[in-house]
């Protein structure tokens, strides 16, 4: 997929973003929670065969403010984020997300970030800029099967979310004030009263930010 093929123009001046996924992750997990696996090429969470349990790590981000403002995101620029989800044995009352945010916490949305949710299978994207929205994405998942997912963020017109290369959901309630507190990655994974083990991971992230 070229980024030109779906209107994507990269700035002339951006900030290359690599997150790694081996290091660099603190584990915030409750009852028989964990990582399943954590690789330069994967890593997932899990909950384990106890109910309301809960798979989750964190990750501080410090480059997306351009004045070297270390731990914030400035959402008033263009931000830009791709990966690859994949998730198992999905139960009804589970969820796993992937959001960038400003706390490190697990669950929806409640100041400025964005990201993915997949609730029973379903494929859904996440943003709030003044309030929590989802967008369905159109997407069931299956066992292990990777879906390569593409955000933009353009503060003032919208935001995009591509899956397999072809663009999937869209809002105009993007973040687009720059942030004040933190700047995290988290993943997650719940069951919820299901005693059922649900995990849920993302390949390597990579993207761009303006300035």
């Amino acid at each position: 997929m070229g980024f030109g093929s779906v209107g994507v123009i990269i700035p002339k001046t951006y900030k290359y973003l690599h997150i790694p996924l081996i290091s660099g992750w603190t584990p915030d997990h409750l009852g028989s929670g964990g990582i399943g696996n954590q690789e330069n090429q994967r890593l997932w969470v899990k909950t384990g065969a106890v109910a309301n349990s809960r798979g989750m790590v964190h990750c501080p981000m410090y480059d997306l403010y351009a004045g070297g403002l270390l731990g914030k995101v400035d959402w008033s620029k263009q931000l830009s984020i791709a990966f690859s989800v994949f998730q198992q044995l999905d139960v009804v009352t589970g969820i796993g997300r992937i959001q960038l945010k400003e706390a490190n916490t697990e669950g929806a949305l409640t100041a400025s970030g964005f990201g993915l949710k997949v609730e029973n299978k379903s494929l859904k994207g996440e943003v709030y800029g003044i309030a929590d929205n989802e967008i369905d994405l159109g997407i069931t998942m299956a066992d292990w099967v990777l879906h390569n997912i593409l955000i933009i963020n353009t503060p003032g017109k919208d935001i995009k979310w591509l899956v397999d290369g072809s663009l999937a959901g869209i809002h105009t309630d993007e973040p687009t004030v720059p942030g004040t507190t933190g700047a995290h990655l988290v993943l997650s994974v719940i069951n919820g009263v299901t005693p059922s083990d649900y995990r849920f991971g993302i390949t390597p992230i990579f993207g761009w930010a303006s300035f």
